[in-house]
């Protein structure tokens, strides 16, 4: 899909997607540990306490939005999840380094990296 950006019509922005595959996800500037993130076309999933998915929406001028979606609802001692979902819904940039995505906030700090691990393998 071709967008126009309103800012430069003769520049466009095309919608893009992250590699499908596994990753570890890392929020930085934290002592939360690594945990394994998949993204699946436009989904990233990730399990902490409960099973999250966030849909998103990627341009390549290196925007993304992070939408909350489906989440078990377990409770659990020591839940973590809405820190890892805050990192990537806090997102409004990316930065795509062969095999890491680095993800920023609107003033420009980093917040949270996906190393990619593997292709994902069908069941």
């Amino acid at each position: 899909m071709t967008i126009i950006d309103p800012k430069s019509p003769v520049v466009r922005k095309v919608e893009v997607r992250l590699t499908d595959g596994s990753y570890t996800f890392t929020v930085l500037r934290s002592s939360f540990k690594k945990i394994t993130l998949k993204i699946i076309g436009n989904t990233a999933s990730f399990k902490g306490c409960n099973t999250n998915n966030l849909t998103y929406i990627a341009a390549s001028d290196g925007t993304i939005k992070f939408i909350n979606g489906a989440s078990t609802l377990i409770f659990c001692r020591d839940d973590y999840d809405s820190y890892y979902a805050y990192a990537l819904l806090s997102s409004t940039k990316y930065a795509d380094m062969k095999g890491m995505y680095t993800f920023y906030d609107v003033k420009g700090q980093s917040l949270a990296t996906l190393l990619y691990i593997a292709p994902l393998t069908s069941a």
